[in-house]
């Protein structure tokens, strides 16, 4: 029988002599090692793949915005071909970075060891890595496409759920690269579907040279038909199913607000009508520190900021704005609206919190630079209003808070029978940027 013993260590104490103290090796003496880690396998993993592409991205961005930040009036006179243009800057660049010219290897993939071959050969040529760069980025011309489509309705005086026909375009991207993704973690040597079309494969950089070559002779020789198809099924579902999802969440928004009430839709169109600028698209501001300096900076601490802004494509004289009476009447028109339905509100008891004593209505329109990639906006000109929002209902002194576009908007959603008229006492403030400062940036 087997003798038992108890508190007996796991594991083996080191038998060799110990010169000085804590078991400390002796004098001139190795600690042991630990065995290494085995070799990294040729075919890379997806979060490789995805950490690749991500650090890709990131790169774009960040030169993309240094060009937008060196030459602000170049991007912005582009319009709406920017994102046009940083597209094909992002196709140039992962065309390269596939090809011969790199051999395979973009920013992304030298950090993480891997590179793009072709399936026959060691490099791709360079028609080939254009084609799986169109295979991998169509999607995002597509949602280019459906973004300008929905940002032209936004524009108009009246508008539906037809302006937001972009989310599709989100819809189609995010299923395209998702599936692909899990396509290649189920396809037998991890190639995603434009890997296949383009003949090309992702293989990782610091693997065995025996390795990799016995994965190219697997490559050409053997293939998977059953789960070849178990990942087009895959990528089906996330494509296809993902964007038939928003799709009919759209078609379902279009169908009630084509039935919905008329007084609904009334209001709804009233608000569109408060907030339509003609040639500008009505956003909501980023809310800088520069609104709560415009409303402390009067000597009043009681005052709240409410900023909106408008933006638009190309360049924007301010001097047209200032000439512009309907543009200089803005904060005014969107205060009016605001202080109705927020009468309308506190009669109906839908808010019982207390009203700030004064709000500052400041109105921006900025210029985009868009490079798809990397955007910022730079505000010209704007216009601002106080307004007295003591006499409302609740209203009393105290610390200075945010009153967001968003107030007006969720307001506005919520019909009431009735509105007192009101007298308000205001005064009217108007501040346009210099051409000697800087232009006020929110970047994406």
């Amino acid at each position: 029988m087997a003798e038992v013993q108890l508190n007996k260590p796991l594991y083996k104490s080191d038998s060799r002599p110990s010169s000085g103290t804590g078991g400390a090796p002796p004098s001139g003496g190795t600690p042991a090692q630990r065995q290494p880690l085995p070799p990294r396998g040729p075919k890379p993993g997806v979060m490789s793949r995805a950490g690749a592409i991500l650090v890709d991205i990131l790169a774009l961005h960040a030169i993309l915005l240094l060009i937008i930040k060196l030459q602000p009036a170049h991007v912005v006179s582009l319009g709406e071909g920017g994102p046009w243009v940083g597209l094909a800057v992002g196709f140039l660049y992962f065309t390269i970075g596939s090809s011969s010219i790199t051999r395979g290897r973009t920013l992304g993939r030298i950090l993480i060891r891997t590179r793009v071959s072709d399936a026959a050969g060691p490099d791709l040529p360079l028609h080939r890595a254009a084609l799986r760069t169109l295979l991998l980025m169509w999607p995002l011309a597509v949602y280019i496409a459906l973004n300008q489509m929905s940002e032209e309705a936004m524009s108009q005086e009246h508008f539906g759920p037809d302006a937001y026909r972009y989310v599709l375009g989100i819809a189609l991207c995010a299923g395209w690269f998702a599936g692909n993704l899990f396509f290649s973690m189920i396809e037998l040597h991890g190639r995603t579907l434009y890997d296949r079309l383009a003949g090309s494969v992702v293989t990782a950089t610091d693997a065995q040279p025996a390795a990799t070559q016995d994965f190219f002779v697997a490559l050409r020789t053997t293939d998977d038909l059953p789960r070849r198809n178990r990942a087009l099924v895959v990528l089906s579902a996330c494509t296809l199913g993902l964007t038939g999802l928003v799709f009919y969440m759209l078609y379902v928004q279009t169908r009630d607000y084509n039935n919905e009430p008329p007084e609904k839709r009334a209001e709804r169109e009233r608000m569109q009508t408060v907030l339509h600028v003609p040639g500008f698209r009505f956003t909501f501001s980023p809310g800088s520190a520069a609104d709560e300096v415009t409303s402390t900076s009067q000597g009043d601490a009681q005052t709240s900021p409410a900023a909106y802004r408008f933006v638009r494509r190309g360049p924007i004289n301010p001097a047209d704005l200032r000439a512009n009476p309907e543009i200089m009447r803005m904060p005014d028109t969107i205060a009016d609206f605001v202080r109705e339905e927020i009468r309308k509100a506190l009669a109906d008891g839908k808010i019982k919190e207390d009203m700030p004593p004064k709000v500052r209505f400041r109105v921006g329109f900025a210029e985009v630079a868009d490079l798809f990639f990397a955007s910022a906006e730079f505000e010209v000109f704007s216009t601002s209003v106080v307004r007295n929002m003591s006499d409302l209902k609740g209203s009393k002194p105290k610390a200075a808070t945010t009153v967001t576009t968003s107030t007006a908007n969720a307001l506005a959603a919520d019909k009431a029978t009735s509105a007192p008229a009101a007298t308000d006492s205001f005064e009217t403030t108007l501040s346009a940027t210099k051409q000697s400062e800087p232009p006020t940036t929110a970047t994406n």
